[in-house]
């Protein structure tokens, strides 16, 4: 219940950041700008993590952890397919900017006063977060799958609050107008940072006091087995025994796969309905960038975040 409630504070969280840093760019961005930055860019960033990671999420949505050792079967194949959009993120990047010139961002060059460099560096920059990204999304699919809903808001209501504090901080007082476009993707940079910073922290924490808890644990057996009656302490959510467990690695059985075959099976048969349900998200997007301006992106994008 305190993690949904997180959740719903970060959403809210998010547009009201959103409201407050539209209000703060118009006095000092061209509406061009930051239709660059929601639209195309915005685009580019969010079909690269989809291709990266949409099934293996929806695949592995439906499997809890809960108490679960580390050590079992189940959790080692969990984390052997989780490691997969982590690995095609930087993949699907590179992909990202061999056609990045050819998109809609890169024939902006010059709208609304920009360096065409910056225009190049923005979408470097926006690939290179999606890289990032993709790589807490093993962190991100062990807390979900352990019911960790505060660390999902925890990790995403700090790394918004960076974006936000990068973006206006660059905009106001380092970088010079021409070059406006380079905040949203250092922003953008800072955003996937915080991510991997807050997730894969928490596990390590987790993972360092695993072998302690793992040792209470035998205490209270040799008490018990001594006649000496303790309470049980409860199992923790993630029950991780080792770090080199946050690693794919084989299960413990030689005949058992890497991946359970169910999984692998069903992020399969989700791909077309993800990619569908992708394509109507990002509709808008995909239609404004084909066929508008960028200072009418620009003002499309200020509309959408009231």
């Amino acid at each position: 219940m305190r993690g949904g409630t997180g959740l719903v504070a970060v959403m809210a969280l998010q547009r009201g950041m959103n409201f407050v840093l539209n209000q703060l760019l118009l006095r000092h961005v061209d509406p061009s700008v930051f239709g660059l930055a929601s639209i195309p860019l915005d685009l580019l960033l969010n079909t690269a993590l989809f291709l990266a990671r949409e099934d293996i999420r929806l695949a592995l949505g439906r499997r809890t952890l809960v108490a679960l050792s580390s050590n079992t079967r189940e959790f080692r194949q969990f984390v052997n397919l989780s490691w997969v959009p982590a690995g095609l993120g930087p993949l699907v990047s590179i992909l990202s900017l061999a056609l990045l010139p050819a998109s809609s961002v890169g024939k902006g060059a010059g709208e609304g006063g920009q360096d065409p460099g910056a225009l190049r560096q923005t979408g470097l920059l926006f690939c290179l977060a999606a890289a990032l990204e993709s790589l807490s999304e093993p962190a991100y699919l062990l807390c979900q799958g352990c019911l960790l809903t505060s660390v999902r808001a925890a990790s995403e209501g700090l790394a918004t609050l960076a974006r936000t504090a990068i973006t206006f901080g660059l905009l106001a007082w380092v970088l010079p107008q021409d070059r406006a476009l380079v905040a949203f993707g250092l922003a953008q940079v800072g955003y996937s940072l915080v991510l991997l910073a807050v997730y894969w922290g928490y596990l390590l924490y987790v993972g360092c006091k695993g072998k302690e808890k793992e040792a209470a644990r035998k205490r209270e057996k040799n008490d018990d087995a001594a006649g000496e009656t303790t309470p049980p302490s409860p199992p923790p959510p993630l029950h991780l025994i080792s770090l080199h467990h946050l690693l794919p690695g084989p299960p413990p059985s030689s005949l058992t796969p890497w991946m359970e075959p169910s999984h692998l099976s069903l992020a399969v048969a989700l791909t077309g309905q993800s990619f569908f349900k992708h394509l109507l998200t990002q509709g808008d997007k995909i239609v404004l960038s084909l066929g508008s301006s960028h200072y009418s992106q620009g003002l499309y994008a200020l509309a959408q975040n009231y």
